[in-house]
């Protein structure tokens, strides 16, 4: 804490202006903190101020109008329960940060009557909310948050159900199976007890435990057939280890109902449930680490939930869903245009980097075009609409770039298309040679060879070690989508790079002089100058010369898309395009640098992006052992910081979405298996033709249907540690089916020569799927503490 500097009643930061006070002499940053003090100590929350090193938010001010949640329709499509008595919604809510936050939003009823319920979920930063729809409304509550300094991010993709819905089902069948396993051993325990002891059960009870047994197994083989018996109806089922599993389970079941029936005696029903829980439970183990990572977003999930329509000069705010062609909009500043439209106002400059991957803004005047996707950086701005949401140019191009389901065969396919014909070959070879000396034992036989060979060790060897890389790299911070996402990394042959908000950091750009040696003096009046402004590009600049004073400025004249000028100390100064400022010197400059002059000095500046830590040395260790390309929406004069590590003719600038895509599906023709990494929807058509591709997020909730898998932005330095780890996993895996296949030659000869009974298979089978897992693990982590990280990702 620096000495002297007062800090902020509620947030605890530095009061850089002001300091607001209240009534009791209390110091605030701004009036929103004041505002939400006063709301705790009015509702009698001040105990979220004990809570140790945990500064809250500060309050905002939302940038769209709340007064669309007034919607009935609307409302109704985002709530997850709607009743007369009870509404219920989760809000996804980015400012929580801390225990304070937690503390504060579970107790929202307080402040705000009607609130019934409000559980936070910390993880994934939700927010799940019920409450009495004739006390209070969502409107209401909505804005209590914004004022809190917590505003939910709403948007037309909001409220799906189908991922939450299809994680309770698998909650409940794993739930289900556990049941049944812990009971059928439970029941089984008698029976095995007296083998050891050689006494013998109660009749009556060994009946009743065994007719137990058969009906708990019920609901277990209802499982099973649910999760692998689709493979009978698929068009290729014998390329598919589920087959011989599916296969081998219903074998275990027959075998064991024919003992329990007709011969009175316990079956392998212990064995068969306990297989099909831990099948189910391992599907859901790779799931683990995912929890707040959105793979499945699409373009509505960025445009907002309405817009302001125009009528007769009123404003009637209207979901987006319902603007219709030819209506006049007006979008707020940092807004996303929601549809194709046409300019009303006279000038207003957009941010074109979700759809180009262009940084600099753009000034467009009155009567031009703007595409769906435009982010809006002038104050509030009118538009009329050409095209409705879903007709328009960001409706299409998302589209058009959906990736299709990888063609090939994965590693456990593969496997599986020998594997599993010849598995069946020699059961039934098994039972038609041991059929003559007796029924009983060939089916002992049949049974022994699908129970011993039954693929789970090698149908746990390719998704244990492909899961424990998957889960090990989210240590790391790369989170892949599936499995499959893992082997298609292993098979990359290039990398392909975005530049902007991939290899550059998506905020902010340093400035650097091109021409010209300015003396303090003319700093100051640049400074000063560009301070009068409200332009993104002039406000940088004062920044950037902040340490020099601010002088007065007289006769300031700003003109727009040209340039700004004034009078300082009785000079002229002047900030804008070369045709402005009118400079002696008519030198060439690049396009998109900025002129200055303040009497005989004359500076040109240009933006340079400020490109992430160490990421040129990445892009050197990368390249020794693939090929490496950039492409990029910008401009070309933005390429020469890395004309060091990438080659000339490997520097593709000023690409559109389409020539992205085109240049991907062209190297994967070639055989080079293009890995593609990038942050923005232009990027998309790439990522599609890819063989694997990674968006670069600086926070969880920002990703690409596209993409399979998502970076840590501040992780992308060792990449080429996280290719080499994944490479070692596919060692993993061959190592694990190695050890698999060895099983299974042993088990085989001795089920085939009738030594082995299907009761002594069915022990064998899960030892060996347990050797499996744990070799697979240790493996794993010796691997993983080998990579050269010098810290775990955390994601926060």
């Amino acid at each position: 804490m620096e000495h002297g500097t007062i800090f902020c009643t509620h947030c605890q930061e530095s009061c850089e202006e002001g300091p607001y006070l209240n009534d009791l002499g209390q110091s605030f940053c701004c009036l929103g903190c004041r505002e939400v003090h006063a709301i705790l100590i009015q509702a009698g929350l001040t105990g979220v101020y004990s809570i140790p090193d945990s500064p809250l938010p500060k309050a905002t001010d939302y940038n769209y109008n709340r007064a669309i949640l007034k919607d009935p329709s609307l409302v109704r499509d985002l709530l997850d329960l709607h009743s007369e008595k009870l509404h219920r919604i989760r809000l996804k809510l980015p400012a929580i940060r801390c225990a304070a936050c937690l503390w504060l939003l579970e107790k929202l009823g307080v402040i705000l009557p009607g609130i019934l319920q409000s559980r936070l979920n910390f993880a994934k930063q939700e927010l799940s909310l019920a409450w009495d729809p004739g006390v209070t409304n969502l409107y209401s509550i909505v804005c209590l948050l914004d004022r809190l300094g917590y505003p939910p991010e709403l948007n037309m993709g909001q409220n799906k159900e189908g991922e939450d819905k299809e994680y309770k089902t698998r909650m409940l069948e794993i739930a289900v199976a556990g049941f049944c396993f812990g009971n059928i051993m439970l029941l089984a325990f008698p029976e095995y007890l007296a083998l050891l002891s050689k006494e013998t059960v109660d009749p009556a009870l060994k009946d009743f435990f065994l007719l137990l047994q058969s009906g708990l197994s019920i609901p277990v083989m209802g499982l099973a057939i649910r999760t692998w018996g689709k493979v009978f109806v698929r068009p290729q089922p014998l390329k598919s280890l589920d087959l011989p599993i599916i296969i081998g389970i219903l074998v275990i079941y027959l075998v064991s109902m024919y003992q329990i029936l007709i011969l009175n005696v316990s079956g392998y029903l212990d064995s068969l449930s306990g297989l099909v829980f831990f099948l189910l439970l391992g599907r859901r183990v790779q799931k683990i680490s995912y929890d707040r990572i959105i793979f499945d977003r699409d373009y509505q999930d960025w445009l907002p939930l309405g817009v302001d329509v125009v009528k007769n000069g009123h404003i009637h705010p209207t979901p987006v869903s319902q603007i219709k062609s030819g209506d006049q909009i007006r979008i707020p500043h940092q807004a996303i245009l929601p549809c194709d439209a046409t300019l009303i106002s006279e000038e207003a400059l957009f941010d074109f980097s979700f759809i180009t991957g262009e940084q600099e803004p753009v000034p467009l005047k009155k009567d031009s075009q703007v595409f769906a996707g435009a982010k809006i950086l002038s104050p509030y701005s009118e538009f009329y609409v050409k095209k409705t949401v879903s007709q328009s140019y960001l409706s299409s191009i998302w589209s058009e770039n959906q990736k299709q389901t990888t063609e090939g065969m994965g590693i456990q396919e593969s496997i599986a298309q020998n594997f599993s014909p010849a598995l069946l070959v020699l059961a039934v070879s098994g039972f038609l040679f041991w059929l003559p000396t007796g029924w009983n034992e060939a089916l002992m036989v049949f049974a022994a060879v699908l129970i011993v060979a039954c693929p789970c060790a090698l149908a746990l060897a390719t998704p244990i070690g492909l899961g424990l890389g998957v889960r090990k790299l989210a240590s790391l911070g790369l989170f892949l989508r599936d499995t499959r996402a893992l082997e298609q990394l292993i098979q990359i042959r290039s990398c392909i790079f975005d530049k902007t908000g991939t290899l550059t950091q998506a905020l902010g750009s340093e400035i650097e002089i091109i021409y010209g040696q300015p003396d303090s003096d003319a700093l100051a009046a640049f400074r000063s100058l560009a301070a009068c402004s409200s332009h993104p590009l002039s406000r940088r600049i004062s920044e950037w010369l902040k340490d020099y004073p601010q002088l007065e400025v007289l006769d300031f004249v700003e003109i727009s898309g040209s340039g700004i000028s004034g009078t300082v100390n009785s000079l002229t100064v002047a900030l804008g395009t070369v045709d402005f400022v009118k400079p002696q010197s008519r030198e060439l400059f690049p396009k998109g640098s900025l002129m200055m002059k303040y009497g005989e000095n004359e500076v040109v500046l240009q933006f340079k992006p400020l490109l992430r830590p160490g990421i040129l040395q990445m892009l050197k260790d990368l390249s020794s052992s693939l090929p490496i390309y950039m492409l990029s929406g910008d401009r070309s004069s933005q390429a020469r910081v890395f004309t060091s590590v990438f080659e000339e003719k490997n520097i593709l600038m000023s690409q559109t979405p389409a020539m992205k895509r085109e240049f991907v599906q062209k190297l994967n023709q070639d055989g080079y298996k293009p890995l593609v990494i990038g942050d923005g929807l232009n990027d998309t058509g790439a990522f599609a033709e890819s063989c694997c591709s990674l968006a670069v997020i600086e926070k969880s909730g920002s990703l690409f249907p596209t993409a399979d898998g998502i970076l840590a932005s501040e992780m992308l330095y060792y990449l080429p540690q996280m290719l080499n780890l994944a490479h070692k996993h596919h060692l993993i895996i061959k190592a694990s089916l190695f050890i698999s296949f060895l099983y299974n030659l042993i088990g085989l000869s001795f089920a085939l020569s009738g030594l082995l009974e299907p009761v002594v298979c069915a022990i064998l089978m899960p030892l060996s799927s347990l050797s499996v897992a744990i070799f697979s693990a240790i493996l794993s982590s010796v691997f993983t503490r080998q990579v050269q990280v010098p810290w775990k990702f955390h994601s926060s």
